[in-house]
């Protein structure tokens, strides 16, 4: 798996970044849970709460099945990622970042899934069609979202983009 380290620094990100991840399917986590996945050897659904849920997944449809949420930008218009944004910050979910004297902090990993898997993911539309199976487990985002159903494999990831977002923290103005 190829390895990528990107540090942001008191500066705007976004685009940098959703540059590298446009035309991609991928996993985001914290480096922490991105040692763990390395040394389980795969990227679990946590169902099971192995991995401490963040608040955006719940009630996640996919989480629920046992499936490993992923973003797919493939063929994806500027409007729908802009939506998608509006819905979960994928380019730095803030239940990921950590609070410091001076600054914040976020350390993410973008997993970008191998073109060779794509036929085994789970589409967006069994969402659409599904959400309503009386579970009570029913997020998902819209045109973004799919799944990979289980386990997946880490032989499965071709790349890991390994981001840190820092951010200094403004002094109260004394006057």
């Amino acid at each position: 798996m190829e390895t990528q380290s990107i540090d942001f620094i008191d500066t705007e990100y976004g685009d940098q970044l959703l540059r590298l991840l446009r035309e991609k399917v991928f996993h985001v986590t914290t480096t922490k849970a991105y040692r763990r996945i390395l040394k389980d050897g795969f990227i679990f659904g946590n169902q099971d709460e192995k991995y401490p849920p963040n608040a955006g997944s719940l009630k996640s449809f996919g989480r629920y099945r046992g499936w490993v949420c992923l973003f797919d930008l493939r063929g994806k218009s500027d409007k729908e990622i802009d939506d998608a944004l509006t819905r979960y910050y994928f380019l730095g979910p803030s239940w990921f970042k950590e609070y410091f004297q001076d600054y914040t902090e976020s350390r993410l990993v973008y997993l970008l899934m191998s073109e060779t898997c794509y036929d085994q993911l789970v589409p967006n539309q069994e969402g659409r069609t599904s959400w309503n199976d009386g579970s009570g487990y029913i997020q998902y985002i819209p045109d973004i979202e799919c799944w990979f159903p289980g386990k997946m494999p880490i032989g499965l990831i071709e790349k890991a983009i390994c981001v840190r977002i820092r951010n200094s923290v403004r002094k109260a103005d004394p006057f």
